[in-house]
């Protein structure tokens, strides 16, 4: 593409859209690789956690408990813990291992800022297809599981659940993945 572009010719309209056409290419692809870099700025702490070890994962007679996630991320594998929190949100809102990974590897990620006095550095929500996943500040730690569902206050026991089931069927629709259940 680029070197059509280099081709000179005489008629003015079609060098100035062959510019622009460049011009738009160039845009596309630093805006790819701006989202590309900002997701690996957002794993540079993921990598390195290790529930046995204080120093880098935190107690482990608390973190030993965490069921672990290890994620191909490129060339890197990253490490979550998921607490037991989530472990139970997800049985309780029918979300897989493989629903997580899917979100990680593909999904948005946002600060979501401090909510209580011992969570300084805030939390990171990760976003994809309506399944969101808390994770703590340095997110090798999951915290919870839920689905973005709008009126989810107002509901019933009953209906929520019927929901998360719709949810959680279009999810597996949308990015094409069937689980052994």
């Amino acid at each position: 593409m680029v070197e059509n572009c280099f081709r000179i010719t005489n008629n003015i309209y079609e060098n100035v859209m062959r510019v622009y056409l460049l011009m738009c290419y160039i845009l596309h692809e630093i805006f790819i690789n701006f989202k590309k870099l900002k997701r690996l700025y957002f794993i540079r702490n993921r990598y390195d956690f290790d529930p046995s070890n204080p120093v880098v994962g935190g107690d482990p007679v608390v973190e030993l408990q965490y069921e672990i996630l290890n994620i191909e991320y490129g060339s890197i594998i990253l490490v979550y813990g998921i607490t037991i929190h989530a472990s139970g949100r997800m049985i309780e809102r029918g979300v897989s291992k493989e629903m997580l990974i899917t979100t990680i590897q593909k999904g948005d990620t946002f600060n979501e800022g401090a909510r209580k006095i011992w969570d300084g550095g805030g939390r990171k929500k990760i976003v994809h297809d309506e399944l969101v996943i808390i994770s703590n500040y340095e997110e090798n730690r999951i915290v919870t599981v839920y689905w973005n569902i709008p009126g989810w206050d107002m509901m019933t026991r009953e209906s929520k659940n019927k929901v998360q089931a719709v949810y959680r069927n279009n999810w597996l629709v949308s990015n094409n993945i069937c689980l052994n259940v």
